[in-house]
Protein backbone atom coordinates (compact mmCIF):
# COMPACT_ATOMS: atom_id res chain seq x y z
CA UNK A 1 0.00 0.00 0.00
CA UNK A 2 1.40 3.46 -0.82
CA UNK A 3 2.10 5.71 2.15
CA UNK A 4 -1.04 7.57 3.21
CA UNK A 5 -0.83 11.27 3.89
CA UNK A 6 -1.49 10.83 7.61
CA UNK A 7 -1.16 7.99 10.10
CA UNK A 8 -3.42 8.49 13.11
CA UNK A 9 -4.26 6.97 16.47
CA UNK A 10 -7.67 6.49 18.03
CA UNK A 11 -7.46 7.81 21.58
CA UNK A 12 -9.68 6.44 24.31
CA UNK A 13 -10.90 2.91 23.69
CA UNK A 14 -7.60 1.16 24.41
CA UNK A 15 -7.51 -2.54 23.49
CA UNK A 16 -10.97 -2.52 21.84
CA UNK A 17 -9.84 0.40 19.69
CA UNK A 18 -6.72 -1.50 18.65
CA UNK A 19 -8.90 -4.39 17.51
CA UNK A 20 -10.93 -1.94 15.45
CA UNK A 21 -7.75 -0.49 13.94
CA UNK A 22 -6.43 -3.97 13.16
CA UNK A 23 -9.76 -5.12 11.70
CA UNK A 24 -10.14 -2.50 9.02
CA UNK A 25 -8.21 -2.85 5.79
CA UNK A 26 -7.53 0.52 4.16
CA UNK A 27 -7.79 1.03 0.39
CA UNK A 28 -4.64 2.09 -1.45
CA UNK A 29 -6.22 5.49 -2.22
CA UNK A 30 -6.62 6.37 1.48
CA UNK A 31 -5.38 9.75 2.68
CA UNK A 32 -5.66 8.72 6.34
CA UNK A 33 -5.22 5.46 8.16
CA UNK A 34 -5.48 4.57 11.81
CA UNK A 35 -2.39 2.68 12.92
CA UNK A 36 -2.75 2.64 16.72
CA UNK A 37 -5.27 2.90 19.51
CA UNK A 38 -4.17 4.16 22.87
CA UNK A 39 -5.79 4.35 26.27
CA UNK A 40 -6.90 7.80 27.28
CA UNK A 41 -4.07 8.60 29.64
CA UNK A 42 -1.70 11.51 28.98
CA UNK A 43 1.43 9.36 29.23
CA UNK A 44 0.20 6.83 26.68
CA UNK A 45 -1.03 9.52 24.30
CA UNK A 46 2.30 11.39 24.46
CA UNK A 47 4.23 8.14 23.96
CA UNK A 48 2.61 7.68 20.55
CA UNK A 49 1.86 11.22 19.48
CA UNK A 50 4.46 13.38 21.21
CA UNK A 51 7.29 13.32 18.70
CA UNK A 52 5.22 12.94 15.55
CA UNK A 53 2.76 15.81 15.72
CA UNK A 54 -0.89 15.42 16.62
CA UNK A 55 -4.47 16.64 16.31
CA UNK A 56 -6.80 16.79 19.28
CA UNK A 57 -10.50 17.62 19.26
CA UNK A 58 -11.80 18.96 22.56
CA UNK A 59 -15.50 19.27 23.35
CA UNK A 60 -16.42 18.85 19.65
CA UNK A 61 -15.48 22.43 18.88
CA UNK A 62 -11.84 23.12 19.75
CA UNK A 63 -9.21 21.67 17.44
CA UNK A 64 -5.59 21.70 18.57
CA UNK A 65 -2.94 20.95 15.98
CA UNK A 66 0.70 20.27 16.81
CA UNK A 67 3.04 20.02 13.84
CA UNK A 68 6.18 17.90 13.83
CA UNK A 69 8.20 20.93 14.95
CA UNK A 70 6.11 21.22 18.13
CA UNK A 71 4.19 24.36 17.12
CA UNK A 72 0.62 24.17 18.46
CA UNK A 73 -2.31 25.97 16.81
CA UNK A 74 -5.77 26.12 18.34
CA UNK A 75 -8.91 26.64 16.26
CA UNK A 76 -12.19 27.29 18.05
CA UNK A 77 -15.47 26.66 16.26
CA UNK A 78 -18.88 27.92 17.40
CA UNK A 79 -20.89 25.63 19.67
CA UNK A 80 -23.35 23.44 17.77
CA UNK A 81 -26.01 21.22 19.30
CA UNK A 82 -24.99 18.13 17.32
CA UNK A 83 -28.07 16.02 18.08
CA UNK A 84 -30.41 18.87 17.16
CA UNK A 85 -28.52 19.50 13.91
CA UNK A 86 -28.77 15.81 12.98
CA UNK A 87 -32.51 15.71 13.70
CA UNK A 88 -33.15 18.94 11.79
CA UNK A 89 -31.16 17.68 8.79
CA UNK A 90 -33.14 14.43 8.83
CA UNK A 91 -36.47 16.30 9.05
CA UNK A 92 -35.49 18.58 6.15
CA UNK A 93 -34.48 15.57 4.06
CA UNK A 94 -37.78 13.77 4.79
CA UNK A 95 -39.70 16.94 3.89
CA UNK A 96 -37.75 17.25 0.63
CA UNK A 97 -36.28 20.64 1.60
CA UNK A 98 -32.59 19.62 1.65
CA UNK A 99 -30.56 16.55 0.84
CA UNK A 100 -29.30 14.70 3.94
CA UNK A 101 -25.60 15.57 4.47
CA UNK A 102 -24.52 11.90 4.64
CA UNK A 103 -25.00 9.98 1.41
CA UNK A 104 -26.62 6.57 1.70
CA UNK A 105 -23.42 4.95 0.40
CA UNK A 106 -21.42 6.57 3.23
CA UNK A 107 -23.89 5.41 5.88
CA UNK A 108 -23.90 1.86 4.51
CA UNK A 109 -20.08 1.85 4.43
CA UNK A 110 -19.97 3.02 8.07
CA UNK A 111 -22.19 0.09 9.06
CA UNK A 112 -19.96 -2.28 7.05
CA UNK A 113 -16.88 -0.99 8.93
CA UNK A 114 -18.55 -1.60 12.30
CA UNK A 115 -19.66 -5.08 11.20
CA UNK A 116 -16.06 -5.83 10.17
CA UNK A 117 -14.89 -4.73 13.62
CA UNK A 118 -17.43 -7.08 15.23
CA UNK A 119 -16.32 -9.99 13.02
CA UNK A 120 -12.71 -9.25 13.90
CA UNK A 121 -13.44 -9.14 17.63
CA UNK A 122 -15.27 -12.47 17.40
CA UNK A 123 -12.24 -13.99 15.66
CA UNK A 124 -9.73 -12.89 18.33
CA UNK A 125 -8.64 -9.79 16.42
CA UNK A 126 -8.04 -11.38 13.02
CA UNK A 127 -7.85 -8.82 10.22
CA UNK A 128 -10.99 -8.87 8.09
CA UNK A 129 -11.95 -6.95 4.97
CA UNK A 130 -14.79 -4.45 4.94
CA UNK A 131 -17.45 -5.97 2.72
CA UNK A 132 -18.85 -3.70 0.02
CA UNK A 133 -22.60 -3.36 0.25
CA UNK A 134 -25.02 -2.24 -2.41
CA UNK A 135 -27.36 0.66 -1.68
Amino acid sequence: MPNPILDAAIVGPGRWGQRLVDAVSVPASAKLRFTHAVARTPDKVRAYCGARGWLRLLDHRILEICDIDGKVRRIEYPHVDIERAELEAFAEAVAGVEQYPVRAEEAVHGVAVMEAAIRSARSEGQTVAVEAAAV
